[in-house]
């Protein structure tokens, strides 16, 4: 009994249900194919529950290899799936498509929404960040590229 507890526990810390994420996942599974899966994936996204490093409460991630999308498809998926965020960036480079969006979280943080193409994968992130910690980041270029490594 104690270790369903404990289980059930771990779970619901580990894995919060964000519906605007897996609608956005499970489109692109459609559209893409499968995902790639990540080694210790889940093993970090519990540690960044637990530790919070550089201001990062929680997150999400989804990589697929194959297929891409234009610009009209991307925005049309991100403006349908990601509903209450706010377009941030939406980006053409050579290879490909970023889309950003955000939105206040009820706890005091920030949701951050990232959805990027290019030539070779289809990445798609969700983050839970606070913005105290980001802001001080912000200042400091150095702390700023070791967080972006």
């Amino acid at each position: 009994m104690n270790k369903r507890l404990l289980l059930a526990v771990t779970l619901l810390i580990a894995l919060p249900l964000h519906a605007d994420f897996g609608s956005i996942e499970r489109t692109l599974h459609s559209r893409l194919g499968a995902q790639r899966w990540i080694p210790f994936l889940g093993v970090a996204r519990f540690a960044s529950n637990v530790i919070h490093p550089r201001g990062v409460h929680d997150f999400q991630l989804a990589v697929f290899e194959r297929g891409r999308f234009d610009g009209q498809e991307g925005a049309m998926i991100m403006s349908r799936q990601a509903a209450g965020f706010t377009q941030l960036v939406k980006s053409r480079t050579r290879d490909g498509w970023t889309f950003v969006y955000c939105r206040p979280a009820s706890t005091g943080r920030v949701e951050v929404l990232i959805l990027t193409t290019d030539a070779k994968e289809t990445v798609l992130v969700r983050c839970d960040v606070d913005p105290h910690a980001m802001a001080e980041s912000m200042g400091k270029p150095k702390k700023l590229a070791a967080m972006g490594r």
